[in-house]
């Protein structure tokens, strides 16, 4: 009856351990599958906001390239302007030289009695003023292509006038003023002269009282360039 008993329990703990043994395996499976099930989650989420922002990159640098190629093209077209630019003023230089010439030759003393010829009227003062208003109308006319067609950039005339020097009384210098603000995004003045002195170019910074010292009181006319050395005021000063 003892070994009955005996048998019967080992039988009954063997078939106890099988379904332990069986819940641990399923147990172990269900865990290992839903592992599984995070890391594909995880994967396809992943997945998709690579792409999005992989979209969104696209998207971004497309749209700098654009910017980039309208800059490089605005560029282009102001060097070829100020090019354009600089050329008219040259030629125009080389007009006012050879016009200029003729002014002196008329100031000279006439001779007596009937010249020969074609007779000029016009006295070197009335000749000057027409070569300042030649200059007006070419600035003018780059100022429109420019675009800078906005109120102020016509100045208010700036004066000249004749200044003696402390160390020597006889020696004599000029000096220009101008009578009124200076447009803001000035960086430079252009100084246009008709004689054969070379152009000057004052920075802003350097005027002292609003005005500053010229090489000759002859002046065509003044230009006021922004920091690209495009003009954006003009302005034709008289003397004193």
């Amino acid at each position: 009856m003892a070994q009955e008993e005996t048998g019967n329990a080992r039988t009954s703990g063997r078939a106890s351990a099988k379904t332990t043994q069986s819940n641990q395996a399923s147990e172990a499976a269900g865990a290992a599958d839903a592992q599984a099930a995070a890391e594909e989650l995880t994967l396809v989420v992943a997945k998709a906001l690579g792409e999005q922002m992989g979209a969104v990159m696209r998207e971004v640098f497309a749209e700098q390239r654009s910017l980039f190629a309208a800059q490089a093209e605005l560029r282009e077209a102001d060097y070829v302007l100020v090019r354009h630019m600089v050329e008219e003023q040259q030629a125009r230089r080389e007009k006012d030289a050879e016009l200029l010439k003729k002014i002196d030759r008329q100031a000279e003393a006439k001779p007596p009695g009937p010249v020969g010829g074609r007779r000029i009227d016009a006295d070197p003062g009335q000749l000057l003023l027409g070569l300042q208003f030649n200059a007006l109308s070419n600035v003018l006319g780059s100022r429109k292509r420019t675009r800078n067609g906005r109120d102020g950039s016509i100045l208010e005339p700036p004066e000249i006038t004749r200044v003696g020097t402390a160390s020597s009384p006889t020696a004599v210098r000029y000096r220009m003023t101008f009578k009124g603000p200076l447009p803001s995004g000035s960086a430079t003045v252009g100084i246009q002269y008709l004689d054969n002195t070379p152009r000057d170019l004052v920075q802003i910074g350097a005027l002292q009282n609003n005005g500053l010292d010229l090489k000759s009181d002859k002046v065509q006319y003044v230009e006021l360039l922004d920091g690209r050395a495009l003009p954006i005021a003009f302005g034709i000063p008289y003397r004193r």
